[in-house]
């Protein structure tokens, strides 16, 4: 074992990440690798690559196939897929990014609200 934890397995990379939140915003539908990279600006050659990472992982299944192409989409029925995205809600409530759309503090005001563990 490379002592790598769980969270540096999934998200190898920044594309990684950026597969997982196309595919979670639109997870009622499948997709081509090809409309995938137009869809998020990655290269092909990437999406493939990150495609077979996030279905070895399980997250993303190849639902079908139309012709000759695949068509990959989010396996919604896991259940990290529900935690996660749980979490992504969660997190785009308290992020830096959050707070530059006019939510500055909200990390602080959850944080005092909170009871501590």
């Amino acid at each position: 074992m490379d002592g790598a934890g769980v969270l540096s397995r999934i998200f190898k990379s920044g594309s990684t990440a950026k597969l997982l939140d196309f595919f979670m915003d639109h997870d009622s539908f499948d997709y081509p690798v090809a409309e995938v990279a137009s869809a998020t600006g990655l290269s092909v050659q990437t999406v493939h690559k990150e495609v077979m990472h996030l279905a070895d992982l399980k997250l993303v299944t190849r639902h079908r196939v139309i012709g000759k192409t695949p068509m990959y989409r989010l396996n919604a029925g896991l259940g990290p897929i529900g935690l996660l995205s749980e979490f992504t809600l969660q997190m785009s409530q308290v992020s830096p990014l959050a707070a530059s759309d006019g939510q500055a503090g909200r990390l602080q005001q959850i944080m005092e609200a909170e009871p501590a563990a």
